[in-house]
């Protein structure tokens, strides 16, 4: 599978070009060197008759994946990478191998009026052998009470079948009363935004939007009814961040200014939850690149990563705060690790050439992004760094080289907002040679189609 094979890439130049020790070549996965049992939590298949009740089965999921996370002694490969094999036609020997994992705990959820069965299943992967399984069924008048029984129970359990301490049951939303409406519209709207992030992945950036646009309207209706869902707010805060909807695309002008409105999203989840891990590397972003507040966002960091050392997207995060910083091997190391946790997610693969141009190796990022593109085809954010390395350097054949792959890959058909951004890439290429070779008008192109 391709970004599998695209983590890999990023190693084997890093190897290549003497930055990634030889002998963490091989190493993709979080238990390198430890020792300790991996576990992978697939998502749960829906099995009822209407597929709109997939999002309770992806928040079951990830539940029972964020609970065993909290377990000492047992990794759990990042929700990226093992929800990448969904709907895969492979067998559970060939899951371990792809994300290097020792146990796979499979499930399905089945849901028939008011009644709910959850089946759930732990796998060894070496040779398929099937280590426990259990049934939950619970009324269904209460979404987060079934969830939340479900998640504890399995994470009570489970970490006692492979001889590891077993964790506390984690109490629920701080012993109060979660809304189930609010609960059940929170549920949709983060299944709503995963699909958005693999719509974006695949380059289909209009269907992208229109679950962006779904997201926003239903976690907000999650929020009138709740307003103290501590989830919600994060996730209103991550699509306002990322510019989900045409609305807030629209409404600001500049990443400074989505990260200045989804700043107060993430300052309320703060206040309701103060170690959620994925509220403190948003507040922690906001604080490094809007507020330039260099201690506190390293602070933020740091505790994100005492809650959850190996939290891929706190060591990605981490890492570009660094590299501002000037600690650059620092920011490789945690780009790396990053990556090792999470390799199959795109997000992981950009982390590491973005950080090494601080090192002074801005030629090696040059050519980790052509293979990637080579690998995955159009991605804006491969484009657009390796013409700022480009413009950096003054390196009109590497300008020249880029405008040449843009031609070659793939371009998503029938997708409006690709069909612009490819013309903007060649229009930015053609003014980037020109600006590099002093053409007053070619600069000027340049810096348009830039911003």
């Amino acid at each position: 599978d391709y970004a599998t094979l695209a983590g890999l890439l990023v190693v084997a130049v890093l190897v290549a070009i003497d930055i990634w020790p030889s002998s963490d070549a091989g190493i993709t996965r979080r238990t390198a060197g430890s020792g300790l049992p991996t576990i992978a939590v697939m998502p749960f298949v829906n099995m009822s008759d209407d597929p709109a009740n997939a999002y309770f089965a992806d928040g079951i999921s990830e539940e029972i994946l964020n609970a065993l996370a909290r377990v000492d002694g047992l990794h759990v490969v990042a929700r990226t990478s093992s929800f990448a094999l969904r709907g895969a036609d492979i067998t559970v020997p060939e899951i371990g191998e792809r994300l290097e994992t020792d146990l796979v705990l499979e499930g399905s959820v089945r849901t028939q009026g008011r009644r709910v069965r959850v089946t759930t299943q732990l796998i060894e992967t070496v040779d398929g052998r099937h280590l426990w399984s259990e049934v939950y069924e619970r009324q269904l008048d209460d979404l987060f009470g079934v969830q939340d029984d479900v998640t504890r129970e399995i994470a009570s359990t489970l970490p006692g079948l492979i001889g590891i301490e077993p964790l506390e049951a984690p109490e629920a939303a701080g012993g109060r009363v979660v809304d189930p409406e609010a609960y059940r519209l929170y549920l949709q709207a983060r299944y709503a935004n995963s699909q958005r992030s693999s719509a974006r992945q695949r380059g289909a950036m209009d269907l992208a939007l229109a679950h962006g646009e779904e997201a926003d309207r239903l976690v907000k209706g999650a929020l009138e009814l709740d307003p103290e869902l501590a989830g919600a707010w994060t996730l209103l805060g991550n699509l306002v961040r990322t510019g989900a909807t045409r609305a807030y695309q629209e409404q600001y002008a500049n990443f400074d200014e989505f990260l200045q409105a989804a700043s107060e999203y993430y300052e309320r989840a703060l206040e309701l939850d103060p170690n959620a891990i994925e509220v403190l590397v948003g507040e922690a972003m906001v604080t490094s690149r809007y507020d330039w507040q260099w201690q506190e966002a390293t602070d933020l960091y740091q505790r994100a990563l005492e809650a959850d050392p190996e939290s891929a997207d706190a060591h990605t995060d981490y890492a570009y705060h660094l590299s501002k910083l000037g600690r650059c091997r620092e920011a490789l190391d945690h780009a790396r690790l990053g990556l090792q946790l999470d390799p199959v997610s795109p997000w992981r693969r950009l982390a590491v050439p973005r950080v090494l141009p601080c090192l002074g190796r801005a030629d090696a990022a040059f050519e980790i992004f052509v293979e990637l593109m080579h690998q995955e085809g159009t991605n804006g954010f491969y484009m657009r760094d390796m013409f700022l390395m480009s413009w950096v350097r003054q390196d009109a054949p590497g300008v020249r080289r880029l405008r040449d792959l843009i031609l070659q890959v793939d371009w998503p058909e029938g997708d409006s907002i690709q069909a612009v951004r490819r013309d903007q890439f060649l229009t930015l290429a053609d003014g980037g040679i020109d600006a590099i070779q002093g053409d007053p008008s070619g600069i000027i192109a340049f810096a348009d189609n830039l911003v």
